[in-house]
């Protein structure tokens, strides 16, 4: 990989600090804008002198992972001025001078929060290979060109690697699908359709919701083991058991040990999206909560942003008068 200086990249606008190669930055920045959260760094550009660091553990006996001549209990083997050097520690590091991170076209992706990072609902990190916000943003970002191939392949979780041929936006201006902030009022509540067997609609909408609240297959078809379901969620709930979701199941479905609320990333926070008209991606972030808080003025009731008793007694009152 052909290594670039720092005076030839770009700071990502997304990122502050951090540098990229021109168009990996602009694509960046588009993957994170149409994300719609920022995506926090551990590191982007790097220095040779940094990339000797993380390498060559006989200069940088503290920070070096690789030593020549040494068995690596990995099986990751390195030839590097002139020897073979085996990684004795840590994780994966490419040889100075051919690393992507010099190249200006790799990103690591931070794996937890720290104190004084922003919170989940406007930014996110990655904690797993599943976790859901990589596997969202992942989505998004390999549109722009960007994809966790090459840390697959070390067995990282945070390396993502930007490839020009892939990016199908080159040359667009970052486009932005972050919720406008919402201005405090009175919104009513939508009123959610009665389901029965033959109702149909997205994974994420009326009947994904209530799947995944009832633990049935959520593919969005209201079929006959979706009504079973239901019918077992309705008699714990003491409902009438009849396979429809109707006003009364619809409020036990947002029954919980504790009320709705901030950072909630279920079934709940879903249903609570759809009723609310937040974008329906079960993460109660800012957004979620400040249209709550609009249809709780509109009911009458506390506007603390958790959908809690007081909030689905009058929305039950709403929905059967």
């Amino acid at each position: 990989m052909a290594q670039v200086a720092l005076k030839d990249c770009t700071q990502l606008k997304s990122n502050p600090g951090f540098h990229l190669r021109d168009d990996a930055a602009k694509a960046w920045d588009r993957a994170v804008a149409a994300f719609g959260k920022d995506v926090l760094l551990t590191g982007a550009w790097r220095s040779f002198e940094t990339q000797e660091r993380l390498f060559d553990r006989v200069k940088y006996p503290s920070t070096g992972r690789y030593l020549p001549g040494r068995t690596s209990p990995y099986g990751d083997y390195r030839r590097y001025k002139g020897q073979v050097w085996g990684r004795v520690t840590g994780a994966a590091a490419a040889v100075p001078g051919t690393s992507n991170h010099g190249g200006g076209v790799a990103v690591d992706v931070k794996t937890s929060r720290s104190a004084g990072d922003p919170g989940h609902d406007k930014a996110v990190v990655f904690t797993s290979w599943n976790d859901p916000d990589r596997v969202r943003f992942l989505k998004v970002a390999a549109e722009h060109g960007w994809r966790d191939t090459e840390g697959r392949s070390v067995g990282e979780l945070w390396h993502l690697t930007y490839y020009p041929h892939l990016d199908k936006h080159r040359g667009e201006k970052p486009a932005t699908n972050r919720p406008k902030p919402v201005k405090p009022g009175k919104t009513k509540p939508k009123t959610p359709p009665t389901l029965r067997v033959g109702s149909k609609s997205t994974r994420n909408g009326w009947v994904g919701a209530v799947q995944w609240r009832v633990g049935a297959v959520r593919d969005g078809i209201y079929g006959k083991a979706t009504e079973a379901d239901v019918k077992k969620f309705q008699r714990k709930q003491g409902l009438v058991v009849d396979g429809i979701v109707g006003p009364r199941t619809w409020v036990a479905l947002l029954y919980g040990k504790d009320a709705v609320g901030p950072g909630d990333r279920t079934a709940r926070a879903l249903i609570v999206q759809l009723l609310v008209g937040a974008t329906a991606d079960a993460i109660y972030g800012d957004d979620t909560k400040a249209r709550v808080e609009n249809v709780q003025r509109y009911l009458g009731v506390t506007p603390d942003g958790y959908v809690g008793r007081e909030t689905r007694r009058a929305l039950l009152s709403l929905w059967t008068k």
